[in-house]
């Protein structure tokens, strides 16, 4: 499903990521979190059975690598984000709202009930805007996040977010 969106963006373009996607979205990974996902275990995800990954690119630029991307996997009625990453230059321009409204979209269209994900409880910026999208916390996971290996960031707590879709 192809979406297309205008905001902060010229025009956004949104669809199911490629192979050829797989070492761009493996680069993003890496740079938004400290234990990022290498080309072979990104792939292998890609293709799992149950799963969605939606990039996002500039309309017009369709050869150009990704901006971000959300990788997701469902299972009967309830469906989890594994995760999302923007690239670091092109954060706060809505990409992630984008990624999401497209995933939520897909997923009510497949008849999912709910839907979960983990977030760092330092993240405000994404914390914010899961709420936004109606999220609520479900639980939460004590020291899920371990500490950076540079000893800048202490082991964190995850929260269990659900949206009702």
């Amino acid at each position: 499903m192809i979406q297309f969106f205008q905001n902060k963006l010229a025009s956004p373009y949104i669809s199911p990521a490629i192979s050829e996607d797989v070492p761009q979205l493996s680069s993003i990974h890496s740079q938004s979190f400290s234990r990022g996902w290498s080309k072979n275990e990104l792939g292998k995800l890609l293709d799992s059975n149950g799963t969605m990954c939606l990039v996002l690119r500039e309309e017009g630029k369709i050869d150009q690598p990704p901006m971000g991307f959300l990788l997701c996997r469902q299972a009967g009625e309830e469906a989890e984000i594994i995760t999302i990453a923007t690239e670091p230059k092109n954060r706060s321009r809505g990409i992630a709202r984008h990624l999401m409204d497209a995933a939520i979209r897909n997923l009510q269209t497949d008849r999912v009930q709910s839907l979960f994900l983990e977030v760092d409880e330092t993240n405000t910026n994404a914390i914010g805007l899961y709420r936004s999208l109606g999220f609520f916390q479900a639980g939460e996971r004590k020291g899920y996040y371990a500490p950076s290996t540079d000893g800048e960031k202490q082991a964190s707590n995850a929260l269990v977010m659900q949206l009702d879709i």
